[in-house]
Parts: C-alpha cells; structure tokens; sequence
C-alpha cells in the first residue's frame, strides 16, 4: 500500500500498521495546518472534530521519529517557533537551516497550475546528510522539490504525512504519504498513476 487515507491523531494504530511496511525513507517533506489554519484544514475535509493543534504536532512529530529519514523538510508560517522547538528537543538531526519560501499546491492532479499562498513563509530543512547539497535557488515549493531531487540524487524515497494532491509525487515516484482528506487523497492516488504510470493498491 503506497497511500493511505487516515486522520492523524485519531486512527494511529491504523497509521502505524501502514508505516510499518513503508520502505526506508530518504526523506519527508511536509507542509503541516498551522494554529489557525486546523479547524479550516478539517471543514475542508468534511470533519468538524477536530483536534486540538498541539495533540496534531505529537502525533506527526510521532510519525517523523518512527520513520526518522536522513532529512526533514518541514513548511511554516505560524507555527515556525513550535516547530523549530519540538525539533530540537528531538535533538535527532546534526543540522538545521531555514530557507525563505512561498507555499504552493497543485489545482489539479492534471494540470500543471498551482495555487499560490499570498504569505511567504519559510522551510525548515534539518538533515544528518553532510552530503546534502541545498546550493540552489528556489521561490516556491515546487521549485524546492524539482531542484532538490535534481541536486540530490541519492535521494530515491520520500513521504508526506499531509500529502495533500500530491506535490511531492510529481517530483519523486517512491513516494508515500498520508491523508485525511478523502478527495484530496484521491488526487494523489491519480497523481502518481498520471506521473509516474503505476498501479498501486490503496486504503480508505
């Protein structure tokens, strides 16, 4: 199973059965709701019980030490010093570094247009990779991914715990994650048979 279709917080033993037969990760990329983004996050998905945004970040940064890859890049606005925080407290990665950057998504899993966050934020990007090579340029989101994976070619995995409509997938095609929302879930199931043209099982 490449994806699944869960809410984290509520149905973990059902994500920790799926992470368990994840591959090893190289990498996540992860761009999380911020503070008062959450409630808005879960109307989206047609789910009004929401949790609570620190009980959110327990159970993802759960998920970030379960998988552990060699670097973590986080997106944040908000939530930059919360982040920042429960990462160093981790204290699992050598390195951390932020970058300026503007949050984009796809529209849809089929066209190549993006929506664009009107507020540049930031990308915490923490790694034990003394290899990795961030000497590139980059304004969006998706300007990150593409170079990223150019410049990093070792870098052959990678999982979103927010996978959204699936960004990441159009940039690397070992690519796993979860989510919530099912119609967004469902745009990154069809974003990684249109990109990368494989038949992969799922769970709703």
């Amino acid at each position: 199973m490449r994806f699944l279709n869960a809410e984290i917080g509520k149905d973990t033993d059902r994500i920790f059965e799926y992470l368990r037969n994840v591959p090893k990760i190289d990498m996540i990329y992860n761009a999380p709701p911020n503070p008062g983004s959450i409630k808005v996050w879960y109307k989206m998905a047609q789910n009004n019980n929401y949790i609570e945004y620190n009980r959110f970040l327990d159970n993802l940064f759960e998920i970030y030490k379960y998988i552990a890859p060699k670097t973590i890049a986080v997106e944040v606005l908000e939530n930059r010093e919360i982040v920042l925080s429960r990462l160093n407290e981790w204290g699992f990665y050598k390195k951390t570094e932020i970058f300026p950057i503007t949050y984009t998504a796809p529209l849809r899993f089929n066209k190549p247009g993006m929506s664009y966050c009107r507020k540049p934020n930031g990308i915490v990007v923490c790694t034990n990779d003394k290899y990795l090579d961030l000497n590139f340029e980059f304004t969006y989101s998706h300007d990150f991914l593409n170079n990223f994976f150019i410049h990093n070619s070792s870098y052959t995995s990678s999982f979103d715990p927010c996978i959204g409509k699936g960004l990441l997938i159009r940039y690397c095609a070992n690519t796993y994650g979860i989510e919530m929302n099912t119609d967004r879930f469902n745009e990154a199931v069809a974003t990684h048979d249109l990109y990368w043209n494989t038949q992969q099982s799922t769970n709703n």
